[in-house]
């Protein structure tokens, strides 16, 4: 249903490596002087995994005429209606 065509228009796979990249710069960025904050982490991964899902959203979006005529790209949520 509704919840399927999200999770296809937010590009999981994707994201999932935008927040692996995510975790590890926090990680090496975070000064050795102060305690890690896991909960400052977690909120950094769920604002970056928002940002980065309604980026691919828009891209789909925006690319939505291109992405009709291409066989691979035809079946997206918004080319396929």
């Amino acid at each position: 249903g509704k919840l399927s065509l999200y999770y296809q228009l937010s590009k999981p796979g994707i994201v999932i490596f935008v927040l692996i990249s995510v975790a590890a710069g926090y990680a090496l960025g975070h000064p050795l002087t102060e305690a890690f904050s896991v909960g400052r982490l977690m909120w950094t991964l769920v604002a970056m995994g928002c940002l980065s899902s309604g980026a691919s959203a828009l891209n789909q979006v925006q690319e939505h005429r291109i992405d009709a005529q291409m066989p691979r790209t035809q079946h997206r949520p918004i080319p396929s209606g």
